[in-house]
């Protein structure tokens, strides 16, 4: 069986917050707000992944930009803070704490 490829990787990222935005818009009410909604991403870019983590940076940062030029999320203009995990579960864990 063949592996994710790139593309296939840049559209699971777009449709995870796509419906992520989707989700907050219907499940509250709409109040416009300040300050910035955070979205932590991690990606193995030192890892043997480095090319596909790129990749899926870049779709995430896509749909960021796409999600602010409509508005934000409830009006919050969303950000994206970044960490490279190198692949290894003990780093995510680090950062996360």
């Amino acid at each position: 069986m063949k592996g994710v490829t790139k593309l296939q990787a840049s559209v699971i990222a777009i449709i995870i917050i796509v419906a992520a935005a989707a989700g907050a818009y219907y499940y509250t009410s709409y109040q416009p707000t300040t300050g910035v909604f955070k979205i932590g991403a991690f990606f193995p870019f030192t890892g043997p992944y480095g090319t596909q983590a790129i990749e899926q940076k870049n779709a995430l940062l896509l749909a960021i930009e796409d999600i602010n030029k409509e508005g934000g999320i409830l009006g919050r203009r969303v950000e994206a803070i970044i960490y490279d995990d190198q692949l290894k579960v003990d780093q995510a864990i680090l950062m996360v704490d």
